[in-house]
């Protein structure tokens, strides 16, 4: 983990555990940077983490001020997270979090993966198929496919826990971003059989490919949420 998304940690656990206060002004990026003993630079890229995911928001010439939640807490059994970051585990942190492997091979890329992940033809990757639940509920449903020639050494037994946490500290590849796609289904029969909905069902659909640091894609998933008890929190700012 780097050291800007550590300081961002513990900012947000701050913010959770109401030490800093909603509405409250933020010390400026310097006063931080000592308080956090780390440079300028570094505090910057953990107030903007901050401000993408929806925890306080910069007023230029007047400060940053922590935001008003609208998390799962308020949403009456409804689950929430942003889609500016990056993964289940942080995204859920203090959930009751478990994940099932239903699928872990090796496949040759179709046409649209191929486009997808920019491969050539014939190149191989891996096809996994989980179950995300969250406090003994099935909600996501993930089709995940990786270039096996970047996301070397992959096992089932990380496939069953954090996909980033493996690529960003274990084979040292740093994501940087992801294209996203959302879009409204009806449930098909994997989201029944896997998600224990019904036929018709809402589905919140993304559909992203995720790149590195030096712009090579090394994810290409497609992501269903269940409609009933799932959002996506989006924050907007106008510059």
């Amino acid at each position: 983990m780097y050291k800007y998304e550590i300081i961002a940690n513990e900012i947000r656990n701050k913010i959770k555990a109401n030490e800093f206060k909603i509405n409250e002004k933020l010390p400026d990026e310097k006063t931080l940077s000592n308080m956090f003993k780390c440079s300028r630079m570094t505090m910057k890229q953990a107030m903007d983490m901050l401000v993408s995911e929806g925890y306080i928001i910069k007023s230029r010439g007047i400060g940053t001020f922590v935001r008003p939640q609208y998390g799962p807490d308020n949403k009456n059994k409804r689950y929430s997270n942003h889609p500016n970051t990056f993964g289940f585990s942080s995204n859920f942190e203090g959930y009751d979090k478990k994940t099932e492997v239903k699928e872990f091979k090796v496949i040759e890329a179709n046409e649209e993966i191929v486009d997808k992940l920019q491969l050539k033809r014939g190149e191989f990757v891996y096809s996994i198929k989980r179950v995300r639940f969250l406090n003994k509920k099935p909600i996501i449903l993930e089709q995940i496919y990786m270039p096996i020639d970047k996301i070397v050494g992959l096992n089932k037994e990380v496939v069953e826990n954090s996909l980033y946490d493996y690529i960003e500290n274990s084979i040292k590849i740093k994501i940087y971003n992801a294209d996203k796609i959302i879009r409204a289904k009806s449930a098909n029969n994997d989201d029944i059989n896997y998600l224990k909905i019904e036929e018709g069902d809402p589905i919140i659909e993304m559909e992203h490919v995720v790149y590195s640091q030096n712009n090579s894609p090394i994810e290409y998933a497609i992501i269903h949420y269940r409609g009933d008890s799932y959002e996506l929190h989006f924050v907007t700012k106008k510059e």
